[in-house]
């Protein structure tokens, strides 16, 4: 078929069916390149949208700016755009870019590619214009139909809400109401806005006009309830309302008003996690705080008592008890005992407190603090405003080896090993802190030192006097922890010691083992040159020890090799060089072959199969044929009948998963244990296989360590007597690994 005989009729036929059907946008453009491809006998046809070859491509802004075909019949290296030359260095001969309109607008560009010169002459491309016009149509509609999708879909979801919504006319007649509106509201489809809510349409405009939300009384039932309403136009005939109550909102504002005149209530608001984030504004008169100090801190920070727990369980879990109590301290450092109840707010909760017999609370507990300080266990000594020790208990006594009276009136910096502590925690305590378990050592009246870790609070009577209350309870424990750390600042140097030593060995075995080589390369050369006969004639029996030699320096090179890659390891000096790799064609790789031809020889069976969605990975193709020849060897030696497979396959989106399974011996339970331990080797079961030369016991530690310098992981499954499954994992694109630069 010639160009100017591309037949369009079937072009247009089949696009003007597929724009009005229910086909997607892509399915559209795929069509219509394949019925491209086929009429006009090339290999590539392409729609590309504009933001893809925008400020990306040199070809689509030239047609962009242009919006005029391009066309290149003769493509070569010294074509006009970068990628003209590189669709030439794939084969392509032809090219054309044609622009997609719809509405005097670019759309998109459609992009031909052919394998043959002079392909899109001006006839061909005259004769395809009628179906390109009618393509851009097509996208345009498409497109035009989803946004109308999306916006039914969008009034749809706000008909939906749990909020009254309506669509009004300009006479005020209702058009549209959702279930919200018929339910609250006692309106439905053709009710009127005045004589069913007693609102001006008028009022309705003003809202919308002023595109922030205003108030609507609404008389419902001969009840009045505010409305906050939302009003914007849906189109030039249509106003669209939204409402919401905000009727109990003003009831609790005004409630709010009243608390705030209290001296007996407050309300606090807080977070979720009691963080109070405000209050009424007589937080201060109840409490003494300034309110904007405590914002941002727990509530619970100036409660009192056994009850916080009770407290915050109870608010959480919306609990209802008119009898539930807690004491808050005031700025003073006196308890008062409050009522309270709370609810949940927006994003917190609100609680209110009212006072509860406070006087005759505090004298109690004045009381029961006294009781305790007689009879703790720890040190508690009260401390004057000034500094100077008021009084102590029994324990300080017996710990320090004062008497009561020794202690009155003494600095109580005079007690501390360091009295800049004491400093810091009363200065804390004084600005409204809660030291805990500062580590102090005070100085007993011998000189000895007691270790102990201490709390200080602030108390303040009701006429405002202030004392601190120092409570210290003995670290017996303190000497033995500076024992411990001793012990493990010795280990320490120890370790390193040893960490040198390790550093040391790894780079004597590296060196030897490098040194090893150079004379075992020059044996096994000449043993090769005497093998050859380059020196003269030899008889069977000495090509036989010619041979032995020659096999056991490749043996003796490959343990030599071994050790060295372990050391290298060991001694984190092993960098990878990362390429893309086709694990596909890994499989035809000379050492892979030679390991499917020594399973052949032994009669099994080899299969190398990669499934077939699993990408290039990045890796190290040397390191990456090692893992696999260390695995597959292994397989060989410990296979007698049966088959070897390697099979790889994607894991997950990041990850590929590769398998070496076969039909051997199998590992015990015992030497599973043991499988990747340095020069540990699997013995050799009677009956079961028969291993040929000694290894080093490195091969699998070396495997397992090349795996994990690539981000990968590897272990096995096996059954004694039925096979074992090696497998390893790899990234498709590794991230932190070590790589040479």
């Amino acid at each position: 078929m010639k160009m100017d005989e591309l037949p369009t009729t079937r072009l247009i036929s089949g696009l003007a069916s597929l724009a009005t059907t229910g086909v997607t946008r892509e399915d559209i453009i795929r069509h219509f390149t394949d019925l491209l491809k086929d009429s006009l006998g090339i290999e590539k046809a392409t729609v590309r949208d504009v933001s893809d070859v925008e400020g990306r491509s040199a070809i689509g802004g030239h047609v962009l700016s242009t919006r005029k075909h391009f066309v290149d019949n003769n493509l070569s290296e010294y074509s006009q755009f970068p990628e003209l030359i590189g669709y030439s260095n794939e084969g392509y001969k032809s090219y054309a870019a044609v622009p997609i309109m719809a509405d005097g607008h670019v759309i998109c560009i459609l992009e031909l590619l052919s394998h043959y010169e002079n392909k899109f002459t001006p006839e061909a491309l005259s004769s395809m214009s009628a179906a390109v016009l009618l393509l851009g149509f097509a996208l345009a509609y498409k497109a035009e139909s989803a946004r109308s999708n999306r916006l039914a879909g969008y009034f749809d979801a706000v008909f939906n809400s749990d909020n009254p919504q309506m669509l009004i006319s300009p006479n005020g007649t209702l058009i549209k109401v959702n279930k919200a509106a018929a339910k609250a509201l006692r309106v439905q489809t053709g009710s009127n806005l005045k004589e069913s809510l007693g609102v001006e349409y008028s009022s309705v405009l003003s809202i919308a006009a002023g595109r922030s939300p205003g108030a609507l009384a609404i008389n419902i039932d001969g009840v009045s309830r505010t409305y906050s309403a939302m009003a914007s136009r849906a189109s030039e005939t249509l106003v669209y309302l939204s409402l919401q109550d905000i009727s109990e909102m003003s009831s609790f504002r005004n409630a709010m008003q009243s608390i705030d005149q209290s001296s007996d209530a407050v309300i606090v608001f807080t977070d979720v996690l009691l963080n109070m984030t405000g209050s009424t504004e007589n937080f201060s008169k109840v409490l003494g705080y300034d309110r904007n100090i405590m914002v941002g801190k727990p509530i619970t920070d100036i409660a009192s008592g056994q009850e916080k727990s009770d407290f915050e369980h109870s608010v959480k879990n919306g609990e209802k008890n008119p009898r539930a109590r807690i004491d808050l301290l005031t700025l003073g450092g006196y308890p008062i005992r409050m009522r309270f109840s709370s609810a949940k707010a927006l994003d917190g909760y609100a609680i209110m407190f009212v006072k509860s017999d406070a006087e005759k609370y505090v004298q109690d507990l004045r009381e029961g603090l006294d009781d305790f300080i007689s009879n703790a266990a720890e040190m508690v000594i009260r401390v004057s405003d000034l500094g100077f020790v008021t009084s102590c208990n029994i324990a300080t006594e017996s710990n320090l080896g004062y008497t009561r009276d020794e202690l009155s009136g003494k600095d109580i910096r005079s007690l501390y090993k360091d009295p800049t502590i004491v400093d810091r925690d009363m200065t804390y305590a004084r600005n409204m802190g809660k030291p805990d378990n500062s580590y102090v050592d005070i100085v007993r009246k011998d000189g000895e030192l007691v270790p102990g870790t201490q709390s200080i609070r602030l108390l303040t009577d009701i006429e405002g006097n202030r004392e601190y209350l120092v409570v210290v309870r003995e670290l017996l424990t303190k000497r033995i922890l500076v024992d411990k750390e001793s012990e493990l600042q010795r280990n320490a140097r120890d370790m390193k010691k040893l960490r040198m030593t390790g550093e040391l060995k790894s780079q004597f075995i590296y060196n030897i083992s490098h040194e090893l080589k150079s004379p075992l390369t020059s044996i096994k050369g000449y043993a090769k040159l005497l093998i050859n006969e380059e020196y003269g004639t030899l008889n069977e029996e000495q090509k036989q020890y010619l041979e032995i030699i020659s096999n056991e320096s490749d043996r003796l090179m490959q343990i030599i090799q071994q050790v060295l890659d372990s050391a290298r390891l060991e001694a984190q000096k092993v960098k990878l060089d990362l390429k893309e790799v086709d694990l596909k064609m890994l499989g035809d790789n000379p050492s892979i072959q030679a390991l499917r031809e020594s399973a052949t020889e032994k009669g099994l069976k080899f299969n190398w199969k990669v499934d077939y969605n699993v990408p290039n990975v990045l890796a190290d193709p040397s390191r990456l044929i090692q893992i696999f020849v260390n695995l597959i060897n292994n397989s060989i030696k410990f296979t007698e009948k049966g088959s070897i497979e390697v099979h790889i396959f994607n894991k997950t989106r990041s990850k590929i998963q590769c398998d070496v399974i076969d039909t051997g011996i199998g590992i015990s339970e015992e030497d599973q244990q043991k499988l990747f331990k340095k020069f540990y080797q699997v013995p050799t079961k009677k009956g079961l296989a028969t291993q040929t030369g000694a290894g080093t016991g490195l091969g699998l530690s070396i495997t397992r360590e090349l795996v994990k310098l690539h981000g990968g992981d590897i272990s096995f499954k096996s059954q004694l007597g039925k096979g074992t499954t090696f497998w390893f994992t790899l990234r498709i694109n590794p991230k932190n690994v070590k790589q040479k630069q």
